[in-house]
């Protein structure tokens, strides 16, 4: 049609066909540019179900469902390879760094690891399985074998972090931390702490995550955090409006972040639970409820303890009996509920928050010096 049309404006500039001819043309280019798109939407959808299969189990076992969902498109990853400048590296709490295969979808962001743990340390030649990749150790060295298929080892899952209002990224300064380009990953459930090989690849990857996330932000398919929804876990503060701390690795620095104490066999490391800093024990020796477990008290710092105690005994005090709230507001102001005039009523329920309670009258009723708690 293009050719139709070049030759007719050779011909005759004038021709009655023409427009028709390019009207058709735009139409057609239209159409084929959806189909386009649809197409690679397409692949990018079925690319999901390929990437779980570079999963074993442990990835259906730790989200409860398969990765592949109608609206879960598949985006980019990181180099599998840990000597490929795209790699992606990974360091624990403890000071331990670890390759992972980072895969970034439509909805979250999810990784993954080789577990080269499991060698098996013979001198003899094993048989190969058709369904399972088999590693041969030498005395000299170790070499891994691939299947009869040329099927790689299958990827262990690590964790899944959700793009909603909570997902956040913070750079860290090269000097900072030996010269690491660094980056802290932010989410409701879960938070890490990645490094990358070049300056340039840290930043390709915080420009995809931050579109992405505003993108699943912004779209008609909100992220209702499906983690909330199906965990059976509750836990005293919620709803919990803070993202998961990421912990500063041990070995960023030999002092502590809060008092510059330098660290010893004596003076030992240890992190805060609500934002991950490295310290003392003199500067975390705060204890709080886990905001993301149940039943769990963890060490904090000073600056998160009053930031958010007073969050936990409100959150505490709403799950108690109405009696239950009465006595600990009595306790804790060592004032005598007879001698409390109805007049002044007003200025009592303040002290418990409107959310602790269904109705405000409730919360008078409780206060009122006919009815004292028992």
């Amino acid at each position: 049609l293009r050719e139709l049309i070049k030759r007719t404006e050779q011909l005759d500039a004038q021709h009655t066909d023409l427009y028709d001819l390019r009207n058709a043309y735009e139409q057609i280019t239209e159409v084929a540019q959806v189909i386009n798109e649809r197409m690679k939407d397409n692949d990018r959808r079925q690319k999901v179900g390929v990437i779980e299969a570079r999963f074993d189990k442990s990835l259906r076992e730790k989200l409860g469902q398969s990765l592949v969902a109608p609206a879960r498109v598949f985006m980019a990853e990181s180099s599998d390879d840990m000597n490929s400048d795209e790699c992606v590296i990974k360091h624990h709490k403890n000071g331990v760094q670890s390759h992972v295969v980072v895969f970034v979808f439509n909805d979250c962001l999810l990784y993954g690891h080789y577990d080269n743990g499991n060698k098996i340390t013979t001198t003899t030649t094993t048989a190969v399985s058709p369904t399972t990749t088999t590693k041969l150790k030498t005395k000299s060295k170790t070499k891994t074998v691939k299947n009869l298929f040329g099927v790689k080892e299958l990827l262990r899952f690590d964790h899944v972090i959700k793009f909603d209002a909570l997902f956040a990224l913070e750079d860290v300064a090269e000097e900072h931390y030996n010269g690491l380009y660094c980056l802290k990953v932010f989410g409701r459930r879960h938070s890490v702490w990645l490094s990358f090989k070049s300056k340039q690849v840290k930043f390709k990857w915080m420009t995809l995550l931050l579109r992405h996330n505003k993108q699943a932000n912004a779209s008609t398919i909100q992220n209702n955090d499906q983690d909330d929804n199906n965990s059976n876990s509750t836990t005293t503060m919620a709803p919990i409006d803070v993202a998961f701390p990421c912990f500063v690795p041990d070995d960023f620095s030999a002092q502590c972040l809060l008092c510059d104490a330098k660290f010893t066999i004596m003076c030992r490391r240890h992190h805060c639970y609500f934002c991950g800093t490295l310290a003392c024990a003199k500067c975390t020796d705060y204890r709080l409820t886990n905001a993301w477990k149940t039943n769990e008290i963890v060490r904090v710092c000073m600056q998160c303890h009053t930031k958010y105690k007073d969050r936990e005994q409100n959150s505490i005090a709403a799950n108690l009996p109405l009696n239950s709230r009465a006595s600990i507001w009595q306790a804790s102001h060592g004032s005598n509920l007879h001698e409390v005039n109805s007049n002044n009523s007003a200025n009592i329920v303040p002290m418990i928050s409107p959310s602790c309670s269904p109705t405000m009258q409730s919360v008078q009723a409780s206060f009122a010096p006919a009815t004292p708690p028992p």
